[in-house]
């Protein structure tokens, strides 16, 4: 049988023909008896039809399908505890202030802790982590004196061998949408507060189709009397409406279309669904150009706690503020905000939603808000760092992560210390020289991994141009000594500690610039140091002498394993002009301080994706670019510096931490550097300004600023394990190894032939390996030695 398919698409054309001009007879019929109010009537009925339509298609889209492109989550650092680690209970405590922990007397809900004697209980909040989400956790830390002892599941009673603290969100990452948000389910808001927020804002929520006809005319009646807008009608169905479709312009058409998209809202969607959109999305205020929306995301605003551990007053301030986000702000206006959250705990007591006892109790207390500088601070530097970092690390996928959770390395208890000890010594500073632009930088970074801790600049935690600061290089000064120092005892066969170094003037003629006289920074000479005492002292002389003797190639291949740029001039880095940014010097010394291991400094852990799946995990690793031992005399020499250098005074305040530090300033005294390193952390502070005026600025000014910082946050005592290469010897007052007599100090030296090891094996044997001496005088008077020593001096 043959289909002629030609002729059936003729004749379903004809039906549809059909079908459309019977629809318009019929249409044309009706009007034709219809008078012409009724035509009008009938016109705008079908108008409303098909906007309704319209309307309702738009809501269906909205609601049905992604309701907010959510921002980017910033959090801190995950706190890791187990046995035995180095906590006190006093450090605890702190870190559970900043993670807006409540201490209470009686323990009952998560986010709180009490302390008694010898331990701290506390109920970890539930949080969902990269790898896993755990629920709330209620243990007990048993400390003894500054030592974790143990940790206890309270539940079971056994022990906890690894315990992680849930971070703390320190900041929002925004896409190109203007709002915030922190989306919650309607089972993560208590029914007291869903029912304190309906008895004032609208009673009649479960029975109104989605408007309140009765207020509305009550609300016009009233209005119309006192010639002015005095009371509102809007249930909370055209608030949620007016929010998510329209905006807060008062018009007679943004009214209507208020009304008209509430009503099919609450035709489409259940009472409940409607009320967890409200809660998501009424307007609390801004952040800078950036508007806070809805309850989760208002409550770590305001009082840097989840929405369900907040007290009954503290829910009844955020209902307060549902008025109006403008006017009752608790940051601008407290005492307005305190007078409206009393008068609503006042109506829900007449109300019997809270009891009289309850009442005099909470309408008593302060609003207990968090000030603007603790709530979600922006943290400038560290955020353009991880920006830098995400670029690198998902290249063209950096635009899949909106809605995705960062897990980073910030330590909200080193960036809030470093902040305040740059506040008070740049302000100390600008006032005492009378500069204004005086600023400053500190980066304080794990000395292990390379995580960066905390970054600040200048006097304030809200720099706009982060770029400039981060991307400045500046003249390090003496810094640059300890990269020459790395050269020098990584030549183990030419010098030592004690190799004696020449402290004269000297002239290079230089083929690309003028003939440079290179000088000490106090434009004294002592015509020959010895190489640790160099290193204790500013001297930069001895440093060329040293670098010139030995063959250029080692210095240009240790600038070449730390990383660092080409010079035009070879001899820059004996000049002091090696500029470098201060993440650049941290990264040196981080290499330094970890055995010659290069971890590269980054600010990223995890990268969570919306849907809880892993788009980036950093795993540590590091490559191992210079010889330990090398690093390790050069830290034992910084540490020197701080014991009996110039950076004494850091040891006079703490005795028995074995920092090792290394303080400079720039040539013209523009710029002051300080590096310290303790067990945990290598701490670069930098004072400076960005024009060449001299500042007459001094070399221990950065180091004070570090001070500072160990004020808030002690050090721990920095303990250099001897390698298996490094053996201490004991020299004499003439800088020769001896093995008993006239016995001056011991010092370390690279046993690398394992020919020191020997040698007090065979008091007679004498062995001379360049400038690495072997006492062949022993026997000479304690004259000869007391004229030996102040020879040294004079």
């Amino acid at each position: 049988m043959f289909i002629d398919n030609k002729k059936i698409v003729f004749q379903k054309k004809n039906f549809n023909t059909k079908i459309f001009f019977s629809i318009k007879s019929f249409f044309y019929k009706i009007i034709n008896k219809l008078n012409f109010f009724s035509k009008i009537f009938f016109i705008i009925i079908i108008i409303i039809i098909v906007y309704g339509l319209y309307l309702n298609n738009k809501i269906i889209n909205l609601i049905n399908g992604k309701v907010w492109k959510f921002p980017v989550f910033v959090y801190g650092n995950i706190v890791n505890f187990k046995s035995g680690m180095f906590y006190t209970k006093c450090d605890l405590i702190s870190i559970l202030n900043f993670h807006h922990y409540l201490k209470v007397d009686v323990l009952d809900n998560s986010g709180e802790y009490i302390v008694k004697e010898n331990k701290i209980e506390l109920i970890r909040r539930a949080f969902n982590f990269p790898d896993y989400n755990e629920g709330a956790l209620r243990v007990c830390f048993y400390f003894d004196k500054n030592k974790i002892r143990r940790i206890i599941n309270t539940k079971n009673n056994k022990s906890v061998v690894f315990f992680r603290l849930d971070p703390i969100l320190v900041n929002i990452i925004h896409t190109s949408d203007k709002e915030e948000h922190l989306f919650l389910p309607l089972c993560n808001f208590s029914s007291k507060m869903i029912n304190i927020l309906l008895s004032i804002e609208d009673k009649n929520f479960f029975y109104h189709i989605g408007i309140n006809p009765f207020s509305m005319c009550r609300a016009l009646i009233a209005n119309v009397h006192a010639g002015k807008i005095i009371q509102g009608a809007s249930t909370l169905t055209q608030q949620l409406a007016r929010n998510l479709f329209l905006t807060n312009k008062r018009s007679f058409l943004r009214k209507f279309n208020e009304i008209f998209i509430a009503i099919i809202i609450d035709a489409l969607y259940s009472k409940n669904r409607i009320l967890e959109l409200y809660f998501n999305e009424v307007y609390f205020g801004q952040s800078g150009m950036y508007e806070i929306r809805g309850f989760p995301l208002a409550s770590i605003y305001y009082f840097g706690r989840p929405i369900n551990e907040l007290s009954l007053d503290q829910q009844v301030l955020l209902i307060s503020m549902v008025k109006g986000a403008s006017i009752y702000n608790p940051w601008n206006h407290p005492e307005l905000v305190l007078r409206r959250r009393n008068l609503i705990l006042r109506l829900i007591f007449h109300q019997n939603i809270i009891c009289y006892k309850d009442y005099c109790f909470f309408i008593h207390r302060p609003l207990g808000v968090l000030s603007k500088s603790k709530s979600i601070t922006k943290k400038p530097l560290f955020i353009q760092m991880l920006c830098r970092e995400l670029k690198i690390k998902l290249g063209k996928n950096i635009n899949d992560i909106p809605g995705s959770r960062i897990f980073t390395t910030l330590d909200l208890r080193s960036q809030y210390f470093a902040e305040k000890s740059v506040k008070l010594n740049i302000l100390f500073l600008r006032n005492k020289l009378k500069i204004n632009n005086l600023k400053a930088f500190m980066i304080i970074v794990d000395k292990l991994t390379g995580e960066v801790r905390g970054i600040v600049g200048s006097a304030s935690t809200k720099i706009i141009n982060s770029n400039k600061i981060l991307e400045s290089r500046r003249s390090i000064g003496s810094l640059a000594k300890i990269i020459i120092y790395l050269s020098v005892l990584d030549n183990p066969d030419i010098y030592g500690f004690n190799s004696w170094i020449e402290d004269k003037p000297i002239i290079i003629g230089l083929s690309d610039v003028n003939d440079f006289k290179f000088k000490n920074y106090n434009e004294k000479f002592i015509n020959r140091m010895v190489l640790l005492d160099k290193i204790i002292n500013l001297m930069n002389v001895s440093s060329i002498n040293s670098k010139v003797n030995l063959d250029l190639k080692n210095i240009l291949n240790t600038l070449s394993k730390l990383g660092l740029y080409k010079y035009k001039s070879k001899y820059s880095i004996f000049s002091n002009l090696i500029n470098m940014t201060p993440v650049q010097v941290a990264q040196i010394f981080q290499l330094i301080s970890n055995d010659g291991n290069k971890s590269c400094l980054f600010t990223i852990k995890f990268i969570i994706s919306e849907n809880d799946k892993i788009i980036y995990h950093n795993h540590y690793s590091f490559n191992h670019v210079v010889k330990s031992q090398a690093t390790w005399l050069t830290l034992y020499g910084m540490q020197q510096v701080v014991k009996n250098g110039t950076a004494k005074s850091l040891s006079i305040s703490y005795p028995h931490a074995n920092i090792a530090g290394k303080n400079s300033f720039s040539t013209g005294l523009v710029d002051s550097w300080f590096v310290g390193i303790d067990h945990r952390d290598v701490v670069v502070s930098w004072i400076g300004i960005d024009n060449k005026k001299s500042l007459f600025l001094s070399d221990i000014d950065a180091m004070q600023m570090y001070r500072c910082y160990l004020t808030y946050r002690p050090p721990i005592p920095l303990v250099l394990f001897p390698l298996s290469d490094i053996i201490k010897v004991n020299i004499n007052y003439n800088n020769k190894i001896v093995c008993k007599n006239n016995i001056w100090k011991k010092i370390p030296i690279w046993d690398f032939n394992h020919s020191f090891s020997n040698f007090c094996k065979n008091d007679s044997k004498e062995f001379i390996n360049n400038s690495l001496v072997f006492d062949k005088n022993k026997n000479k008077s304690i004259i000869y030695w007391i004229k030996k020593f102040l020879g040294l001096f004079f």
